[in-house]
């Protein structure tokens, strides 16, 4: 008898019934089963198929590895799919999470997009990214705790701007007359002033002189003296004593 086959059946206790046909000590009964050999006969071969070989001490049908039922004739699967999957036509069909010929290997989800790598079912997403299936784009620096991260990329508050927000605004982006330096202030293009380069530099000194009482203020006229010089003064005469 063959070693380390599967047994399809027996009459012994805990057995499977034996092929249809067969009766106690492996007698045949050919009109319950027509197709059966003849009393007799000593042809069992066809009893269990080409997956299997008919032991008469046990009444049955010894399987090959791979091969099961009563004839050896349903494909079996290995391992019995480590009790994670269905097997189907001598396949496991490995529920999600598992594959392998045995459902023995954990996966990971989506295989991590191609951005990371799987390890015991775990993804580790390379730098970059982040999720269970290394699925969200980080933000640089993670935007530095002064914005909000969206699709990779850092949406700032108030007051802060960079793809990091890790450069302070300017006020009203320097309203295009100027280049915002990292500190927030704004280096103003020639011809504009103010903390946004929102004024034209005339209007900014002529500001700047009011205040420092070098100009001239709205509504005040200066009178300026005339070309000849100031009027004569009339001569003066000191009064003589009386005789």
């Amino acid at each position: 008898m063959p070693r380390g086959g599967a047994r399809g059946g027996g009459a012994g206790l805990g057995q499977a019934a034996p092929p249809s046909g067969w009766q106690a000590g492996c007698s045949l009964t050919p009109a319950a089963s027509p197709s059966l050999p003849a009393a007799g006969q000593t042809d069992t071969q066809s009893l269990c198929g080409q997956h299997g070989t008919f032991d008469q001490a046990t009444c049955g049908c010894v399987c090959q590895p791979g091969w099961g039922g009563p004839t050896c004739a349903e494909p079996q699967c290995p391992g019995g799919c480590g009790g994670r999957g269905e097997c189907v036509a001598g396949r496991c069909v490995c529920p999600p999470g598992f594959a392998g010929a045995r459902c023995q290997t954990p996966v990971c989800a989506d295989d991590c997009n191609d951005q990371g790598r799987c390890q015991a079912g775990r993804c580790l997403c390379f730098p970059g990214y982040s999720g269970p299936a290394c699925e969200t784009p980080d933000c640089p620096g993670d935007c530095h705790g002064r914005g909000r991260c969206q699709g990779g990329r850092c949406l700032c508050r108030p007051g802060y701007a960079g793809p990091d927000c890790g450069t302070r605004a300017c006020p009203a982006d320097c309203s295009g007359h100027g280049r915002c330096l990292k500190n927030g202030v704004c280096a103003c293009h020639r011809g504009y002033a103010g903390p946004d380069c929102s004024q034209p530099a005339s209007a900014r000194l002529g500001h700047v002189l009011r205040a420092l009482g070098a100009g001239p203020r709205p509504g005040i006229q200066r009178h300026r003296p005339s070309p000849a010089g100031p009027a004569p003064r009339a001569p003066h005469h000191p009064e003589r004593p009386h005789p």
